[in-house]
């Protein structure tokens, strides 16, 4: 997935798991050009979901390291 500086994504932590796989296909079907991005702590895993979706990549993800959540760039 390339996208612009400016565009925005949407980041699914869990996102190929059972709940995440399930809201990731709805924005995709609802939003076929939005960015996706798909978090978790097996990045094979989030990649290969990722891939079925199209536009949409991965990431490796453990909430419960706090170092891991620091890198991603949120806005309040």
């Amino acid at each position: 997935m390339s996208k612009r500086k400016d565009e925005k994504a949407i980041l699914i932590v869990g996102g190929y798991g059972i709940v995440g796989t399930q809201i990731a296909s709805i924005l995709r079907q609802r939003h076929p050009e939005m960015p996706l991005i798909i978090a978790g702590r097996d990045f094979k895993k989030g990649k290969e979901f990722a891939e079925t979706l199209g536009y949409a990549e991965a990431i490796a993800m453990d909430v419960t390291k706090v170092n891991q959540i620091s890198p991603v760039n949120y806005q309040h």
